[in-house]
Formats: structure tokens, sequence, C-alpha cells
């Protein structure tokens, strides 16, 4: 959480961490972050992060600071970079929304056999080989940002029309497992 943080405060002076953490309220409370109390609620495994991100919009809309743009920076993509939402920022000037993505040369299947990548077969089914196959881009989750008004008219984090933003394909590593925890840990000092 810490990374995410030190990242958004190099893009934007307004950050605000949205938490019921003690200890994560505790670890921001000598800092110019705008720590809040996340309701339970909001806390439970399966709260999508756009009903956190409503909840905070609707208290600065009481508060009279609403601002024309949003953006969430995971703190599960430990690897994003400034750049990265600096340039998702910059893009809902154009846009209704738009997110981080990386090039990826994955084939993604269904249990039941169903290959969801286009292109990784040719009109015969033979596999073609990973160079030969058309770029798949896969979502990072590392940044989204959105332009307010779109955002509470369709309260998704693709709402109105979108932009993908490609990133540096060493920077994709999402934390969900322990395992994924130890790998960032472990190649921190390479990416």
């Amino acid at each position: 959480m810490e990374h995410a943080v030190r990242i958004a405060q190099q893009v934007s002076p307004n950050i605000v961490v949205s938490t019921d953490s003690d200890t994560i309220k505790e670890l921001f409370s000598d800092t110019c972050v705008e720590v809040w109390h996340r309701d339970a609620k909001l806390c439970q495994h399966d709260t999508k992060t756009e009903h956190v991100v409503l909840d905070i919009l609707k208290a600065l809309i009481i508060q009279g600071r609403l601002p024309s743009t949003v953006s969430v920076v995971q703190c599960t993509s430990p690897f994003t970079r400034p750049e990265d939402v600096r340039s998702c920022i910059d893009a809902v000037d154009n846009f209704g929304h738009a997110f981080t993505v990386a090039p990826t040369s994955d084939v993604f299947w269904t249990e039941s056999g169903h290959c969801l990548s286009p292109g990784a077969h040719d009109e015969n089914g033979e596999r073609l080989p990973r160079q030969q196959r058309p770029q798949v881009l896969v979502e990072t989750g590392g940044c989204y940002s959105m332009y307010v008004r779109e955002f509470l008219a369709n309260p998704t984090r693709f709402c109105g029309r979108g932009k993908m933003l490609e990133v540096c394909p060493k920077t994709h590593h999402e934390i969900d497992t322990k395992f994924d925890l130890a790998v960032a840990q472990a190649i921190v000092g390479i990416v």
C-alpha cells in the first residue's frame, strides 16, 4: 500500500486511502494523505472497488470537493510507475475512462476446452508459434482513471468511452496470493 500511495503522490496532491484498518490509518497519520474510515459493509471479500470509489465521491459531493477525475492505484500491483498513473489521468481528458494493459503471449482456455485467445490458432486449428500470434493485451490492475461525471452516471471503472494504456510488461505483476507476494519481493530489485 505504501508503494501505491507514494506513486500516487508523485502525480497528485489529493490522495485518499479508504480503510477499516487501524494499522493502515496509523501508517499514514503523519502524511498529507486523507485516510477515511471505510464502513464495514465495504470491507467484505466481494466488495467491488467501484462501491468504495462511489462512497468516497458521495462524501466529496457533500463536502463540495468533487474532482473532475478519479483514479484508483491498486496496492495489489506493486510495480506501477508514476508515468502509468499520469498517462491514465491525462487520457481521461478525451475518454470516459482509461486503464493500464500489458502485452502478453499467454493463451487462455476455459475448463471446457474453449480457447479465449484470438489468433492462437490458424484457420485449420493448428497452434501458431508465439511470434506469429497477434498481440493480446491483458489488464494489469495497476491503475484505472475515470471521468467523474461518467462514473457517477454509470458506476463502473469502464464507464464511457475507454482508452487502454500499454505499460512495460515487466511491471505487470498482481498480488492475489502469498506466492504472488513472495515473487514480488524476490524480483523487486530487477523490475
